[in-house]
């Protein structure tokens, strides 16, 4: 998990599958399914909804907002998107971003990259 992912966790008010206010440890103690995600909605508006969605490299990524392409669940939290909480990427059409990527992913696939530059190079 990159560190934008952490601070977000960490500070954005992140509510459990407890409906609490917590900091996760693991990705089924904060993700939530389509069906729970509207009940949640409708029965709490004050709270934030965030989609995470599969990139196309790999990785994951949390989008402000309901998304349905690519959506592996939905997150709430007790604060809105902002710069101040959690320095997220903001995008062109004004969402923000936050990078949710698996570190030993990604290290596999750049020492992958790099074998396969040593073969041809």
């Amino acid at each position: 998990m990159d560190k934008q992912c952490e601070n977000f966790l960490e500070n954005a008010g992140v509510i459990d599958t407890d409906l609490r206010v917590s900091i996760p440890s693991s990705y089924d103690d904060f993700v939530f399914d389509t069906d729970e995600a509207r009940k949640l909605h409708t029965e709490h508006p004050e709270w934030h909804i965030w989609t995470m969605v599969d990139g196309d490299e790999g990785g994951m990524y949390i989008l402000d907002g309901w998304h349905f392409v690519n959506r592996s669940g939905y997150i709430f939290t007790t604060k809105p998107p902002s710069d101040a909480i959690f320095n997220p990427s903001r995008n062109s059409d004004g969402t923000v971003s936050i990078t949710y990527v698996d570190g030993e992913e990604v290290a596999a696939e750049l020492a992958e990259e790099e074998a396969l530059e040593n073969q041809q190079g």
